[in-house]
């Protein structure tokens, strides 16, 4: 795990279980664990995130995805997930900033 921390880039590594989190010269985020293989790394330049995980669980109450939102009212796998959404709060104010 040490060697693969650049020289300028800030490091917080448990001593114990490896657990990391690591802010990047290019401004990358990386954070996990070295001997449990879940990670989560945030690109700066693209935007993306990355998560590998065994399971990921959301709390939240609300949860959109690009410009559709999660149907709360579906209570069976034959109903719709997403649902088409207007005048999403999220894209209004990433507009503000120049998208």
């Amino acid at each position: 795990m040490k060697e693969d921390i650049s020289r300028g880039a800030v490091a917080l590594v448990h001593p114990i279980t490896g657990t990391y989190f690591i802010l990047e010269d290019d401004g990358h985020i990386r954070m996990g664990g070295e001997n449990f293989g879940d990670f989560m790394f945030w690109n700066a330049v693209t935007g993306e995130l990355l998560i590998k995980a065994t399971k990921v669980r959301y709390i939240t109450d609300e949860l959109e995805w690009n410009e559709l939102t999660f149907n709360k009212a579906a209570t069976n796998p034959t109903q719709p997930a997403l649902s088409p959404r207007k005048a999403s709060p999220l894209k209004r104010e990433l507009a503000r900033y120049g998208d």
